[in-house]
């Protein structure tokens, strides 16, 4: 777990909902029976896992482009990927990840920076919901 999860000791509410979800769902068939369209247990999620693997390794060298946010799009099935515009490096290298590869320290106080920095670097065909997803 990257960050330690904060202020859901005293959030009783949240805590009889996660554990009520916890005791009433099998996780394990939750996640064998996961689907988006290719990208399924028996395909090993292979959609899903290119694109993190790409996005991660675009963030430790040449950041994240503008071809990243239009590729989340398109995996998410977004019909105007095409209108995407914006700076060619819509996050600079190491915003999501350290030089070791575990998280920015500032994410866990800041966590929406990324989305933050992305909305300034794409100025067209998408907004915070899909640049959500390119983090």
């Amino acid at each position: 777990m990257p960050f330690r999860p904060k202020f859901i000791a005293w959030n009783f509410n949240l805590t009889l909902r996660l554990k009520k979800f916890a005791e009433e769902n099998d996780f394990l068939t939750l996640y064998r029976s996961y689907s988006w369209r290719d990208d399924t247990y028996a395909s090993e999620f292979r959609d899903i896992v290119a694109l993190e693997s790409r996005l991660t390794s675009n963030d430790k060298t040449t950041g994240i482009t503008l071809d990243d946010v239009r590729e989340v799009a398109r995996w998410g099935g977004l019909p105007t990927r095409n209108l995407i515009n914006g700076q060619p490096i819509a996050l600079p290298s190491n915003s999501l990840h350290a030089q070791g590869g575990d998280p920015l320290p500032v994410l866990e106080h800041k966590p929406t920076l990324p989305i933050d920095q992305l909305c300034k670097s794409v100025s067209k065909g998408v907004g915070p919901t899909y640049l959500s997803r390119s983090r």
